[in-house]
């Protein structure tokens, strides 16, 4: 009989510790969740980089070779040299994918708002579907606006800028006003004289650059049930990029986070393979 005023007594002190616990769950998971957001919040991933790629550090002044996994801030600049590639990542499932010879400053960098500047070169803005964004891509006092998910090629030299519209729709703002680009055309904005000729007209055939840019987002739809819901989360919270032939580095999944994000420790990250 002195077995069940015992038992009770046990009952009575493990269910109050039990409910503690299951309620302290959720409040770990939230501020896990909400610590993993402050980290996303103001950076971008290079997710991949091929050939000679450049990454310039907008605090210290310093150029360093660039890798993926690399986390730049606003202020940082990415270049890519002759015959080399490279994608830069912001967000979720948003990616500049940089051409040869171009060099681009990033800006501010918020919640799904992104804002980037082309200072020379070809870039291609890659939106998803599901991940709409508030994007700025500035080329000199011409502003590109995506208005939906798509795929945005920008180029630019010194006597013109060209926008093409692959996918989408956008909205380009010029000295000449504002023009809205549908999918299938391109817009050719003059810089020779003051009297600036803008045409919108259809877009030409893709070139080995637009079938890269789309290769990419294959890879990264595909390897996105590992990743999330979209193949495109944040690439320097799984660790490192395994090679692959013909498309370069591509994120795959490992347990843990990164913690730092100062420049000095960004060329650590990106080198681990998988094991």
């Amino acid at each position: 009989m002195k077995f069940i005023p015992t038992l009770c007594t046990l009952v009575m002190f493990i269910t109050p510790l039990g409910l503690d616990t299951l309620s302290a769950q959720p409040r770990r998971n939230d501020s896990r969740r909400n610590s993993r957001l402050s980290r996303e919040l103001g950076t971008a991933v290079i997710s991949a980089a091929n050939g000679d790629v450049r990454a310039h550090d907008g605090r210290s002044g310093d150029w360093v070779s660039a890798h993926a996994s690399m986390v730049l801030e606003n202020g940082d600049r990415l270049s890519t040299g002759v015959g080399s590639r490279a994608e830069l990542e912001f967000g979720v499932a948003n990616f500049a994918r940089l051409n040869s010879g171009t060099e681009v400053l990033v800006g501010d960098l918020g919640n799904r708002s992104y804002q980037i500047s082309l200072a020379e070169g070809d870039l291609t803005y890659s939106m998803w579907k599901y991940a709409e964004a508030d994007v700025l891509i500035e080329v000199g006092d011409v502003f590109v606006r995506p208005l939906k998910p798509g795929a945005y090629r920008v180029r630019t030299n010194e006597r013109l800028t060209v926008v093409t519209v692959r996918k989408g729709a956008a909205e380009i703002e010029s000295s000449n006003g504002i023009r809205r680009v549908e999918k299938g055309q391109r817009i050719t904005i003059s810089k020779r004289d003051d009297n600036r000729r803008v045409g919108v007209v259809k877009a030409r055939g893709k070139d080995q650059f637009d079938k890269w840019s789309e290769r990419r987002d294959e890879i990264l739809r595909r390897d996105g049930p590992r990743r999330n819901g979209y193949g495109g989360g944040r690439l320097y919270a799984y660790g490192g990029y395994p090679y692959h032939t013909g498309f370069g580095y591509y994120p795959y999944r490992r347990f843990g986070f990164g913690f730092g994000t100062s420049f000095s420790r960004r060329r650590s990250r990106g080198r681990h393979r998988r094991r």
